[in-house]
């Protein structure tokens, strides 16, 4: 059978077992359920791509820095039921921040790869591991 009833009304379909397919119409739950990115459920990570981060990489964020956004944009999320504008209107004021702390770490990262200069080095390894730096810094900037 199709996709749909004799009376042209869509419905779910379904595996073998009789539950519902991934992607398709009735896929999950009807109960919304909170989702914690923090949490990690299957080893790749909160980003789901499961790209391993490189060794010795540098995080843009102390975890103090890190879990203070967090923990305002779970503020922002259970304010939402009493007063959706203004949690909007914060949810936009906690990005900016955000941004502009996002900003100010890229630069600072920047700044530090940028060692190598300032210590006049002309020595093949040092340069190799400056050029493995840099990379390293822009597959984290875009994000792989």
């Amino acid at each position: 059978m199709d996709a749909a009833d004799s009376d042209n009304r869509p419905t779910a379909v379904t595996d073998a077992d009789g539950t519902a397919a991934a992607g398709g119409p009735g896929y999950g739950s009807a109960a919304p359920a909170m989702v914690d990115p923090d949490t990690e459920t299957s080893g790749e990570g909160p980003s789901g791509s499961g790209a391993a981060v490189p060794a010795g990489a540098a995080t843009l964020f102390d975890d103090a820095t890190a879990q203070g956004f967090r923990d305002r944009w779970r503020d922002v999320q259970l304010r939402f039921v009493d007063d959706p504008r203004a949690a909007a209107g914060e949810a936009q004021s906690l990005v900016e921040e955000a941004m502009e702390a996002l900003s100010a770490a890229l630069a600072a990262h920047r700044d530090k790869l940028g060692g190598w200069q300032e210590a006049g080095s002309s020595d093949t390894e040092q340069l190799r591991v400056a050029v493995r730096e840099y990379r390293d810094f822009l597959d984290r900037v875009l994000g792989r």
